[in-house]
């Protein structure tokens, strides 16, 4: 009888073990698959690039950093928008070929902001992206491009974040504009 006893209480622990280590699994483990990689990144700037709004299934984290826009000696002041999660498999990334673009540090994924400069010959358009909103969210809304300013030079550069972006010979009108990020 004393064996039979022991059995159950066997079985109890065992039971109980499968359980308590389910419900781990299903919690931590696939909690941390469903997490968004560094493709999710690239859909993310790619969507916004194309100025829509995004609605996503995660939440991401929206940051700011304001910086310098210099145009010809001119100083305009200007962000970078930062949208992350955090993600500890993430090693570092960057690429900054467009309005919004894939980063990653060791500890999270997400999209950065940064410059485009286009020239037509006559008018140089510099667009840079900026947010009303800091902080956790679900939904990434885009303004459409605001113009901030517009003035005239010869010849120049063009420095974001302490970086040239641009280097221009002639005659051109210059058009600085911006898009603002808000959450929902």
């Amino acid at each position: 009888m004393e064996s039979l006893e022991v059995a159950s209480i066997a079985v109890f622990i065992v039971a109980t073990s499968i359980l308590v280590l389910t419900s781990y699994y299903n919690t931590v483990l696939l909690a941390e698959q469903r997490k968004p990689l560094i493709e999710t990144a690239t859909k993310l700037a790619n969507e916004l690039n194309r100025l829509e709004n995004v609605y996503l299934s995660y939440e991401v984290e929206v940051g700011n950093e304001f910086t310098e826009l210099v145009v010809s000696g001119r100083t305009i002041p200007a962000s970078k928008v930062y949208i992350v999660w955090e993600n500890p498999a993430s090693f570092p990334y960057e690429n900054r070929t467009l309005l919004f673009n894939t980063w990653s540090n060791t500890t999270h994924f997400g999209v950065e902001s940064w410059v485009t400069v286009s020239d037509t010959g006559s008018t140089v358009i510099i667009l840079f992206a900026s947010t009303s909103f800091m902080g956790r969210t679900k939904t990434l809304k885009m303004s459409g491009e605001e113009l901030l300013m517009s003035f005239a030079v010869d010849r120049g550069k063009v420095y974001f974040d302490g970086l040239e972006v641009y280097s221009l010979s002639g005659y051109r009108q210059v058009e600085v504009r911006r898009v603002v990020l808000s959450g929902g």
